[in-house]
């Protein structure tokens, strides 16, 4: 649950959490100041090549801090798709925009408006994105690199 927070006392190992629920596979633990990812599609060592070609940073406001979490940009829908777990599809956001994409009609709009968040009908590998911080446009590559896209 949204701010759910288990106290020490709440716990077997007397460990402070705070469990934030963001997607049916995203998890949040904040453990002692450290955040962890925990995501059952999404391996660490997927999720380390999105932060490095997104330079540790979300698309958005160019954050670069522990709340950094994947993003799809075409939706999976319950279940999950695999094969939209591709550098094409899943790009790094903020955990506040990233809820703030499922929550508010106005920020939904300005991340399809930017290709952060897509329709079922279009393909994430021919869409570019807009990164917010360098004020540029790119594709994102098969390889998990990313091209300017000028038009």
């Amino acid at each position: 649950m949204l701010g759910e927070s288990h106290t020490a006392a709440s716990q077997p190992r007397a460990t402070w959490l705070l469990w934030i629920h963001l997607e049916p596979s995203y998890r949040l633990i904040i453990r002692l100041g450290l955040v962890l990812l925990r995501n059952k599609k999404i391996t660490k060592k997927e999720f380390d090549k999105y932060l490095k070609r997104d330079n540790h940073r979300c698309w958005h406001c160019g954050l670069d801090d522990d709340t950094l979490i994947p993003q799809h940009r075409k939706n999976r829908g319950h279940g999950g798709l695999r094969s939209l777990n591709n550098p094409f599809n899943v790009i790094v956001l903020c955990s506040r925009f990233n809820g703030l994409i499922e929550a508010d009609s106005d920020a939904a709009q300005l991340a399809r408006d930017y290709g952060w968040k897509l329709s079922q009908y279009e393909d994430p590998e021919f869409v570019p994105i807009w990164d917010m911080s360098e004020q540029k446009w790119y594709l994102l590559n098969a390889d998990f690199t990313k091209a300017e896209f000028i038009q």
